[in-house]
């Protein structure tokens, strides 16, 4: 083995959990340890890679020399003309290409086409993809075209899976055929983690998860196991749900990226002083570009940058460079008031902005204050009922 893996080092690289599902997936299909010793670039595929490619492939009628060796070229194979894959024996010579695809569907499906049998496997798939979304979703030729322009990737998935992804959105999920053309990326999602949802994340932030999907739909193209472990970082830091909602691009982000951006929100005073701010987890998700920010307006000797500044594209962030505003943002400066008096509304911020200069003083600087005051022994009411100390430096 020693040997083997000095040959193929990039095995090493592999998790083992996951190449333990692959092997165990590989004896499913009756492959020994040689047939599998003798495919080692297999392990570097996605398991759903792997068994669409096997569906697929055993839709097309491949039974007798379906194995890991046609899996491995299941590219080449799928781009071969039904001809060669008869004189290379890797398909029965009495097959007929059109009635095994139509087998596929639960409804009728035929393509309107004159088949022969010069005509290349992946060509004729595609046909049949067509002709079953213009009966089930009703495509037009236009968003069909869209389709493959867009999610060209699609070709390479099996007819059970494209068919089943399109019964759990209608069926399960209740989304309108319009939601799912809007959304035709979905058709790439895993069925079985779509089912898996409402048990591993019923809900998120109170909201019922199938109402968080048809919100946000490109939830279902994430593991539900992965957006459970970033859930719970984000608790375990004291980030409120309601914000994924809102930013769902943190959900496309790997838990140990959230985890490690969280530690180091807290290391950073500038964010870690809002970390109640609703637009936190938008910080998150964009950290890295915020951190860069960050330190190139401290240069600058700008300190008064908001939370959606710091995360804006960057138009609006070239903008605020050069209209040369150091001017803290009302919103910022009002939850935080309300986050570490306790308040609600907006009598903590109304009662600062009597001082004139109040917008030039950021969040950091009255945190350093308070604490500050805090350690001499004043409480937190003794603070607020003079709250304009904050604005002012030790």
């Amino acid at each position: 083995m020693y040997k083997y893996l000095s040959k193929h080092r990039f095995l090493i690289d592999l998790e083992p959990i996951d190449v333990q599902r692959k092997i165990t997936y590989f004896k499913y299909l009756n492959a020994t340890t040689e047939d599998i010793l003798q495919q080692p670039a297999l392990f570097t595929l996605h398991l759903i890679t792997l068994e669409n490619r096997t569906t697929i492939l055993r839709e097309c009628g491949f039974v007798e020399t379906l194995n890991l060796l046609t899996i491995s070229k299941y590219i080449t194979i799928i781009r071969q003309k039904v001809k060669a894959l008869k004189n290379n024996k890797l398909i029965p010579l009495d097959l007929n290409m059109m009635d095994q695809l139509s087998k596929q569907f639960d409804t009728e499906i035929r393509p309107n086409i004159d088949y022969h049998e010069d005509m290349h496997l992946q060509t004729i798939r595609e046909h049949f993809f067509n002709a079953y979304l213009r009966q089930r979703l009703q495509l037009t030729d236009e968003e069909l075209n869209k389709l493959w322009r867009s999610y060209s990737k699609i070709k390479h998935k099996s007819f059970g899976h494209t068919q089943r992804v399109v019964d759990i959105l209608e069926h399960d999920l209740k989304f309108s055929r319009d939601k799912i053309v809007r959304n035709l990326y979905l058709l790439h999602a895993d069925p079985e983690n779509m089912l898996r949802y409402s048990e591993v994340v019923p809900s998120i932030a109170g909201v019922d998860i199938r109402d968080v999907m048809i919100k946000q739909p490109k939830v279902l193209m994430i593991p539900c196991e992965a957006v459970k472990e970033l859930l719970s970082y984000l608790r375990e830091f004291g980030i409120d749900e309601a914000g994924v909602l809102k930013y769902s691009t943190i959900l496309t982000l790997s838990p140990n990226t959230v985890l490690a951006r969280l530690e180091q929100l807290k290391k950073t005073k500038e964010f870690d002083v809002l970390s109640k701010h609703p637009r936190i987890t938008k910080l998150i998700a964009y950290q890295t570009k915020a951190a860069i920010r960050l330190d190139f307006l401290q240069q600058l000797k700008v300190r008064c940058a908001s939370l959606n500044v710091l995360s804006s594209h960057s138009n609006s962030f070239e903008k605020y460079i050069r209209d040369g505003y150091d001017r803290t943002k009302g919103t910022d400066v009002a939850h935080y008031l309300n986050m570490v008096f306790h308040r609600q509304g907006n009598d903590a911020i109304e009662q600062l902005k009597r001082h004139p200069n109040w917008f030039h003083v950021p969040a950091v600087q009255m945190q350093e204050i308070l604490d500050y005051l805090k350690r001499r022994g004043f409480s937190l009411n003794d603070v607020y009922e003079n709250i304009q100390i904050l604005l002012y430096p030790l």
